[in-house]
């Protein structure tokens, strides 16, 4: 339904919620946050409606009464956006729709909302603000200088929940932070050098594009003293490529005493010892690092552009500058065999790293994985809310059967949860604190429940 006299000066944006919080809820929505604060920077009133931290959106829709409604989505959240937007459309507001599903699948969103948004959403929602785009799929540029874009508006978030996300997520995130620490997330980049083939944020239409030291820190002085964060977590998807730029922004930090302990993500391939220094210097506590596979051949698959050396070395590094590590891995990628399974069992072992986390391959859209292997015939929004790479939804592989990659998954599991890299009592608690995803998994997954209740029984 096309509006004609949208009531353009009232914009509702809206990070949409799901059961599984734990998964998706514990940082700050920045998409949303940016946008409000570059809407407001223009004139415009804004609200926001983060379901992730308990806020109604229709409440809010009724009250506020806005003439244009906002939506970001990732795939797993897709199916409640779509909600949204149809709810929206029906109570004449115009429904806007972007984040990474909408650039991936436009025309799947385009049945939910009046306008989607291919990319960054900055010049496009402003475009659509003053009521020059009314329908279709829209594209702008992205913003290259990001410099020049407000910091979020944190104000309009509920902080409150963000917070104290170690109270409501003790091993998400912020798992290396003291109890009681006051957290917080920053974005210091946008897109990533890389093309690995299962993330999305590698496409080549989201180059990366990095805010300057003192805007950062702009930013860091406010979340201290308005805040009063202690711990933080750097949301970039690789804080460590710019080894220059890392190097001031870790000895600006010290400099400026804001004495935050913090964590943030690295590439193998990025990190030595001196920049590992100054990061620990400087608060860093843990260092994540998706080493996906213990095989060189997946790594090439998956055009990860490192090497099992590089990757063993990283480790080493870690541990030398006592800053804990924690690693990513994969099951299910694209020709792996038992053989390469293996290898990453082995890995993972020889590692000894502090924190594991092994996910099944997951082929989301707009990824070269869900272009190049992904069956797509049961393709669909019934489907992109399971896709929490905890199933295996999307086969991507033609060498093993669904069931057994599955059942090395479980198995690889296990053996860690025995080891006491993972904690098994994070995954019960997760389970508990969510009756409905409880619920969902015993419909979905059975046999993993299953097998859950096997290790906790093995352990009593």
């Amino acid at each position: 339904m096309l509006k004609s006299q949208p009531r353009m000066n009232k914009i509702l944006l809206v990070n949409p919620g799901c059961v599984d919080k734990e998964t998706y809820g514990a940082l700050e929505p920045f998409p949303v946050a940016y946008l409000a604060a570059y809407l407001r920077k223009h004139g415009y009133e804004v609200r926001i409606a983060d379901e992730m931290a308990g806020d109604d959106f229709k409440r809010e829709f009724d009250s506020f009464r806005p003439g244009i409604v906002g939506v970001t989505s990732t795939t797993q959240l897709v199916r409640r956006a779509y909600k949204i937007l149809d709810y929206s459309r029906k109570r004449g507001a115009l429904a806007v729709m972007g984040g990474p599903h909408a650039s991936a699948l436009p025309d799947e969103a385009a049945v939910h909302a009046d306008i989607v948004v291919i990319g960054d959403g900055e010049n496009a929602i402003l475009d659509i603000a003053k009521g020059d785009v009314l329908s279709g799929v829209i594209k702008k540029p992205n913003t290259e200088d990001i410099d020049q874009l407000p910091l979020p508006a944190r104000d309009l978030l509920r902080m409150d929940y963000y917070l104290n996300a170690k109270r409501f997520f003790p091993n998400h995130v912020f798992r290396f932070a003291p109890d009681g620490s006051r957290t917080a997330s920053v974005l210091t980049s946008r897109g990533c050098p890389y093309r690995c083939i299962f993330c999305y944020n590698s496409r080549r239409d989201r180059p990366v594009r990095s805010r300057s030291v003192g805007n950062v820190l702009e930013e860091l002085s406010i979340l201290k003293s308005k805040y009063g964060v202690t711990a933080l977590n750097f949301a970039d998807d690789e804080l460590f490529f710019n080894k220059k730029r890392a190097a001031e922004l870790f000895v600006r930090m010290k400099e400026e005493k804001f004495d935050f302990i913090w964590t943030g993500f690295a590439r193998a391939n990025y990190i030595d010892l001196d920049l590992l220094a100054l990061a620990k210097d400087c608060g860093c506590r843990k260092i994540s690092i998706g080493f996906e596979s213990g095989s060189q051949r997946i790594l090439d698959v998956l055009n990860k552009r490192t090497t099992v050396e590089q990757n063993r070395r990283a480790v080493a590094l870690c541990k030398k500058a006592g800053i804990q590590l924690g690693g990513f891995f994969m099951v299910g990628s694209p020709t792996e065999t038992l053989e390469d399974i293996e290898m990453t069992r082995q890995f993972i072992k020889d590692a000894a790293m502090d924190y594991v986390g092994i996910f099944l391959c997951t082929a989301l859209p707009g990824t070269e994985l869900y272009e190049k292997y992904a069956d797509k015939s049961h393709a669909g929004p019934g489907l992109w809310e399971k896709m929490n790479f905890y199933g295996y939804e999307l086969s991507v592989n033609d060498v093993l059967s669904k069931k057994t990659i599955e059942r090395e998954y479980e198995r690889l599991l296990t053996e860690i949860y025995g080891k006491r890299q993972i904690d098994l009592l994070d995954v019960i608690s997760r389970h508990i604190r969510h009756p409905v995803y409880l619920a969902k998994k015993l419909v979905n997954s059975p046999r993993k429940l299953v097998r859950l209740i096997k290790n906790v029984l093995s352990r009593s």
